[in-house]
């Protein structure tokens, strides 16, 4: 009966080492599978006075051919790989954008720059007049494209920052469930691992990551507690903390991701690190937005520039000239937060010193701070106060601690960018003031650096 016994025993291993053989091989281009093996473990032998005799073998547990620090490694690093590739998928985007050719605003600018040239050369032709004007309305068209692109494609981001944010919610509500099965599976079985089901969710997280950067905590009882970015927590115990997206505050046509259950002030896109959000948020933040800003930049200086000196010349019916192009007036945009009734007015001075930066403007209860958020230059006081080309006034209405507004004053100017002349005459070629030197003359004499200090 022994031996009949151990025979039994024996097969019986053999036939679970092999069940499991067949389990590893039907798995083989399973995502997520990792090997198992059966362990064997000696039976406890029986004494029979002259010595122990041996009680064969037992399968004393299946375990996973695993490792938990490269699969940490494997799930930080598909976060970095998930935010640069998105990073870089967008970037060459915006970087054919601006190459492409019906797009590119230099070849416009030097067109339109050689039509004006035209012009000066031969200011009486109405033909190169003509042209000029052309060559400024295709200017305008180039540039109202771009910024069309621009928006179109901060659209796109906004749609898929939204995407992302409903699978990161699907892939944790995915692992509470899981973590619910393991513990249950772990108490039942006592110490044996539910290996298939922590196959499943190490490659839920490892999907997660690549969603958002995270960090994956153990617990005691085989479930794990989960945290997103900087600390924020998305799977604790059987509680799962669903994102979402909102509104900026000062912009509406940006989304920014925020917790479902947290008061409206508690956005997180900045404490985001890793994953396809960080790779969309980073993007649109640093990239498209100095793209939006330069480009509108170069509408605003353009038109700035331009107009201050066509108001100086005459055009062909002896008219002083006019505005050429469109003067963009920036939009300040107050905080959603606000308690106060204060309105600041932006009053743009000198368009050649203004720089291509969000600005904001905060109230501390006694004074207000304007802070250039490209480098953190601020200036602090009450009225008036004047930076890189702007003054703000800050005395209508009345305020209150906290209260904060933003502006850009270039980021809008493309949008707004645009030819106000259509007659070819009104092109202000000529100068106020018209010295002639008589060939009667007999001195040396001769007038220079005339000027109109009063065009009345």
């Amino acid at each position: 009966m022994d031996l009949l016994r151990l025979g039994s025993n024996s097969l019986n291993n053999v036939q679970q080492a092999l069940a499991t053989t067949g389990h590893n091989i039907t798995n083989a281009n399973t995502d997520g599978y990792s090997r198992q093996t059966v362990n064997f473990e000696a039976r406890q032998s029986q004494n029979f006075g002259y010595g122990y005799l041996g009680a064969g073998a037992f399968v004393s547990g299946v375990e996973r051919s695993t490792d938990a620090f490269l699969t940490s490694q494997v799930q930080s690093f598909a976060a970095s790989e998930s935010r640069y590739s998105t990073y870089l998928e967008f970037s060459n985007r915006l970087d054919s954008l601006l190459a492409d050719s019906e797009n590119n605003l230099s070849g416009s600018l030097q067109k339109f720059f050689s039509g004006v040239q035209e012009v000066a050369s031969n200011p009486s032709s109405l033909p190169e007049r003509q042209v000029m004007l052309s060559e400024a309305n295709s200017l305008v068209q180039r540039m109202q494209t771009l910024d069309r692109n621009l928006r179109n494609l901060g659209v796109e981001i906004n749609e898929q920052l939204k995407t992302s944010v409903a699978e990161v919610n699907g892939l944790s509500e995915s692992i509470r469930q899981l973590n619910l099965q393991i513990v249950s599976a772990s108490v039942s079985g006592a110490s044996a691992a539910p290996n298939d089901l922590l196959d499943r969710r190490d490659l839920l997280i490892t999907e997660l990551s690549k969603k958002v950067g995270i960090s994956v905590v153990p617990l005691h009882d085989g479930s794990v507690n989960i945290f997103a970015g900087k600390g924020q927590g998305l799977v604790v115990g059987n509680q799962v903390s669903k994102l979402e997206t909102r509104v900026n505050p000062y912009d509406n046509t940006r989304l920014e991701v925020a917790f479902t259950s947290t008061a409206g002030g508690n956005i997180i896109s900045q404490y985001i690190d890793g994953g396809e959000l960080h790779g969309l948020l980073d993007f649109r933040d640093r990239n498209m937005a100095q793209a939006e800003s330069k480009a509108g930049l170069l509408a605003l200086v353009l038109s700035g520039e331009f107009n201050t000196q066509h108001l100086k010349g005459y055009d062909l019916q002896a008219n002083q000239g006019g505005l050429f192009f469109s003067q963009p007036v920036p939009d300040m945009t107050a905080h959603s937060a606000n308690l106060g009734t204060s309105a600041p007015t932006l009053t743009l001075d000198d368009t050649a010193a203004i720089r291509a930066s969000e600005y904001r403007l905060k109230y501390d209860g006694t004074v207000w701070h304007m802070t250039r958020m490209s480098d953190n230059t601020s200036i602090s006081g009450t009225g008036v106060l004047s930076l890189d080309g702007m003054s703000v006034d800050t005395s209508a209405g009345v305020p209150v601690a906290g209260d904060s507004f933003s502006f850009n004053p270039a980021r809008d100017a493309a949008h707004n960018f645009n030819v106000l002349i259509r007659d070819p005459q009104k092109i202000a070629a000529a100068a106020a003031i018209k010295t002639v030197t008589p060939a009667t003359n007999a001195g040396t004499g001769k007038l220079e650096n005339l000027k109109v200090t009063d065009a009345n």
